[in-house]
């Protein structure tokens, strides 16, 4: 595949790219891939929809729309590989916000690219949030949607399987807790509870 043919489209509702990910674009931007921000749209599932719809009517001439989320750190000689690798979904894996679980070894739309072909394929919505029966409590997020609408998928004559073909850092808060002689202890703070230092 030829970088004129990809298109990529970082998500970034909640803040822009990292200085590590607009190196990395912008250099890629240097070997002719062309990128741009999406949506500020919320929920994060409707700025998806947004970008693949605006990929099948607008950007008619590219066959492959990569979706990097802003926070993200490309890993030299991995995450390239979601440009290059073939295959009609491939992905890097990666950790989710505060170090928690993540989308590593399965499909996470952190990090993704799609065919055209996977999309006109699929009637839209392409991506939701999954809920309980009472829409009280979320019980998936939009890549665990996308990933199961695959599962029904076949394209000449196979099913469409999200490849892993490389991983990607995660920019992150951390609490760094002094612990002596120059030790520290790492803690998410999504492990603390309020008061709890």
């Amino acid at each position: 595949m030829e970088p004129r043919d990809v298109l990529i489209v970082v998500m970034a509702y909640r803040e822009e790219p990292n200085r590590h990910l607009r190196a990395w674009l912008d250099a890629l931007r240097e070997r002719g891939y062309e990128w741009r921000y999406g949506p500020e749209s919320s929920p994060v599932y409707v700025a998806r929809n947004q970008v693949v719809h605006r990929f099948l009517t607008e950007d008619t001439a590219k066959q492959y729309l990569v979706m990097i989320d802003a926070p993200l750190v490309p890993i030299k000689g991995s995450t390239a590989n979601v440009l290059t690798q073939p295959g009609d979904v491939v992905y890097c894996g990666y950790f989710g916000r505060y170090g928690m679980a993540g989308h590593y070894l399965n499909f996470g739309c952190g990090c993704f690219r799609a065919s055209r072909r996977v999309y006109e394929s699929l009637p839209p919505p392409w991506f939701d949030f999954e809920y309980d029966s009472t829409k009280t409590q979320k019980t998936g997020c939009e890549c665990r949607y996308f990933a199961k609408r695959l599962e029904s998928l076949t394209l000449d004559g196979r099913p469409v399987t999200p490849l892993q073909v490389g991983v990607i850092g995660r920019r992150t808060e951390l609490v760094l807790i002094p612990s002596g002689h120059g030790r520290m202890r790492i803690v998410s703070p999504h492990e603390l509870a309020s008061g709890a230092v």
